[in-house]
């Protein structure tokens, strides 16, 4: 099963093909649940390295800075008096 792209073409400089995509499948291939070579749907589970075209995401990519507040040592939001 494939996602369908709204719009592709190919770029005239690297050859590779630019797809443009809904907004459910953009974010399917960004969270990792779809290929962004082959645009592969992986039916809602995240793979880092395609099945069909063997495509590697960058997995450290997909993570998120931590909150300066997570952090120890730093001061979070005062407490609420009552």
């Amino acid at each position: 099963m494939a996602i369908i792209p709204i719009y592709s073409e190919i770029d005239k400089r690297t050859g590779k093909v630019n797809w443009g995509l809904g907004w459910n499948d953009f974010h399917k291939v960004r969270s990792g649940y779809g290929c962004p070579a082959c645009l592969e749907d992986f039916c809602g589970v995240y793979m880092p390295v395609c099945p069909v075209c063997r495509h590697e995401r960058d997995v450290w990519a997909d993570f998120l800075a931590t909150p300066a507040h997570f952090q120890p040592g730093v001061a979070g939001p005062a407490p609420d008096p009552m």
